[in-house]
């Protein structure tokens, strides 16, 4: 038994079977998101590589499955990737019981996260973006209602995607001709400007940003912050994969100015957005933005400890979306939500408005949130090497607090006496979610401590 077949073919089969089930949309829901726990389980804890004995019987777990000419390869550093992936893929099904999604969400959503572990797991590299690209096809027909048309942030999503793969593919085609010619410079500028072209585009970079604000603004916000989470979170490790692979570009001076720069210019440019914004779940799509521009910034450090702020920064990320999110499709379900809906809110739905807020100002970097322990430590890691940057970054996060500080104003503003209409079992799950975000802010250590050993598949990097 191979483990691609374990964490790719399972996952994959899975999808197919729940998707003739998929009008049951509660069961579904509930056993794809047992099944992702189970994943991530058995990634912790069965040896890749190793013999696993079971009721009797001696069965290995091979590393490495070959297919049609490419292999997958796991190793023993793996584990931890696996199970943040399939960790994070049980935490956003927990609350899609409540968050208003199609029927479709449940199997496809496995689909993706599937096509997403290949991508990781498969060599050469440079298919890596075939299998992004089929996860993002996945994604269309769960991001897009049965008989509506996609919006212009469906098509720009899948559009710039796209995009991304040929740029991917003869980057990776390049760097193979580079590694023998490590001396030629044009091919090697030629490589990283294909790569940082293709990432751009994944990662909705400056100036190929603006599909992000118009997607959650258009779709289930839910659906969409799943989406938001799972493909950067997959780029940025396929990112450390290709430093990891080429010692090249490990060693290109200005690829970590141009991180800074960009990153730099993310969380400004979606600071100041943000801070207008009148509607909300646009001012989540903003949010992300500011929130890759943070990683990128880590990234751009060039040193171990960066590398640990970078992979820690996932769990915040990962707790203040899904809390975020939830908020908003439970609140918005199809239609738009401006600042004006949501006046009294504080008083009708105390719950909802405190994980709106639980969201949006752990991203900001609120003291005793979860985003702000690394979200500190990377500043003050930032204000040694770029202390110009760091005011930069000061004046782009202000904005998301300005945001912050308008959504509690509008909340609390109330002509005439609100009605409490808060839902049991949705508060529930959104009280659950704000407390974790708080539990991880005031105790980071032993939480995200685990995320570091995500570092350990990336051996050239220590």
């Amino acid at each position: 038994m191979s483990a691609a077949l374990l964490w790719i073919g399972v996952p994959l089969m899975a999808a197919m079977v729940f998707w003739f089930l998929r009008r049951q949309k509660l069961l579904c829901i509930l056993a794809i998101g047992a099944l992702n726990l189970l994943l991530a389980l058995l990634a912790w804890k069965l040896p890749i590589g190793g013999v696993i004995n079971f009721l009797g019987l001696s069965i290995e777990l091979k590393a490495v499955w070959t297919i049609l000419g490419r292999s997958f390869v796991f190793g023993s550093g793996d584990h931890s990737f696996l199970m943040l992936i399939f960790g994070m893929g049980a935490f956003w099904y927990i609350g899609a019981g409540v968050a208003k999604v199609g029927r479709t969400f449940a199997p496809l959503g496995l689909a993706v996260l599937a096509f997403l572990v290949a991508a990781l797991a498969v060599q050469p590299f440079l298919y890596a973006a075939l299998f992004i690209e089929a996860a993002v096809l996945f994604t269309v027909p769960m991001l897009v209602p049965p008989g509506q048309q996609p919006g212009k942030g469906i098509l720009r999503f899948v559009i710039f995607q796209t995009m991304a793969m040929p740029f991917i593919m003869f980057a990776g085609w390049i760097a193979t001709i580079v590694e023998a010619n490590p001396t030629d410079q044009r091919l090697l500028l030629q490589a990283v400007l294909f790569m940082a072209l293709g990432f751009a585009f994944w990662l909705a970079v400056f100036p190929f940003y603006s599909w992000v604000p118009l997607l959650t603004g258009e779709v289930n916000p839910y659906v969409a912050g799943f989406v938001l989470n799972f493909f950067p979170t997959i780029v940025f490790l396929l990112s450390l994969d290709f430093l990891n692979t080429f010692a090249w570009l490990r060693e290109f001076s200005l690829l970590y100015v141009a991180l800074r720069l960009i990153g730099a210019v993310m969380v400004v440019l979606g600071g100041i957005w943000v801070a207008f914004e009148r509607e909300l779940a646009r001012m989540y799509g903003y949010a992300v933005i500011m929130e890759n521009g943070f990683s990128l910034l880590a990234l751009s450090l060039h040193s171990r400890v960066g590398l640990e702020i970078f992979t820690t920064l996932f769990l915040g990320r990962l707790l203040s979306l899904v809390v975020w999110g939830l908020a908003l499709a439970i609140l918005s379900g199809q239609r738009r939500v401006t600042l004006d809906d949501v006046e009294g809110l504080l008083y009708s739905k105390p719950v909802t408005a405190g994980a709106i807020l639980a969201g949006c100002l752990s991203i900001a970097g609120l003291p005793l949130l979860a985003v702000f322990p690394m979200r500190l430590f990377l500043l003050e890691q930032l204000v040694k090497v770029a202390p110009v940057t760091v005011l930069w970054v000061f004046i782009g996060n202000i904005g998301l607090f300005v945001a912050g500080l308008r959504l509690v104003s509008s909340m609390a503003r109330s002509d005439q006496g609100a009605q409490f209409d808060e839902k049991v079992i949705p508060a529930v799950f959104m009280a659950l979610g704000t407390l974790a975000i708080i539990v991880v802010g005031v105790f980071p250590g032993w939480l995200t401590r685990n995320l570091v050993g995500l570092l350990d598949a990336f051996e050239r990097l220590q």
